[in-house]
């Protein structure tokens, strides 16, 4: 079935973020590049900032919890969905070799479908919360009358694309949520169907 972008950004669950997540802007961990005499205090500065930036690629790809491949939501029989074999960053790479077990889907309710670090998917019916933990969303589901109704919806599923963040949804113009609450130090891609937009850390910006 083919992949569908039905969502505004607004009605889909945010971007989970890693707890250990290193705020460049906080300079931490500040073990890295100590000041060394002769050294201007804004070298180092500048040198703790990109350590930490790297750091959080290292670990997390693009500084959050996303797809880097595969992964794919499908229907399955009756109340289960399935889920392709692929690879997540989730504190480090989370490869699912082989397609995981079905995820059982609530009825009359849109079921989102996450990945955890085990390398299950579990679902969350009709509420835009994140499971706790490290997960990333993988896409949803909806159901009616013991089965699902419709084609998957990757709508608000967040993708590592060359180490960037990259997600689609199907608002007519600009994404209709703020991230400033939950990614206010990160860059992503955003692709509507009214074109490309990049999220700076404090609005969206046309491209």
């Amino acid at each position: 079935m083919p992949t569908v972008y039905l969502l505004n950004a607004v009605d889909c669950p945010p971007l989970v973020l890693p707890a250990g997540l290193h705020d460049p802007a906080a300079l931490t961990p500040k073990v890295f590049f100590s000041q060394q005499p002769g050294v201007p205090a804004t070298v180092t500065t500048g040198l703790r900032s990109n350590a930490v930036r790297s750091e959080n690629i290292a670990r997390y790809g693009g500084g959050a919890y996303a797809v880097a491949a595969g992964l794919e939501v499908a229907a399955g029989s009756g109340l289960s969905g399935t889920v392709t074999a692929g690879v997540a960053m989730l504190d480090g790479p989370v490869v699912v070799p082989t397609a995981p077990a079905a995820v059982t889907l609530a009825d009359g309710a849109r079921n989102w479908i996450w990945m955890l670090p085990t390398g299950l998917a579990t679902g969350t019916s009709g509420s835009l919360t994140p499971p706790l933990g490290a997960c990333c969303l993988l896409g949803s589901l909806l159901t009616a009358a013991g089965a699902v109704s419709g084609d998957p919806d990757a709508s608000g599923r967040w993708e590592l694309r060359c180490g960037s963040l990259y997600r689609r949804t199907g608002d007519a113009g600009a994404p209709t949520d703020n991230p400033a609450a939950w990614a206010p130090n990160l860059l992503f891609f955003h692709q509507t169907a009214g074109g490309m937009y990049l999220w700076d850390g404090t609005a969206y910006r046309s491209l």
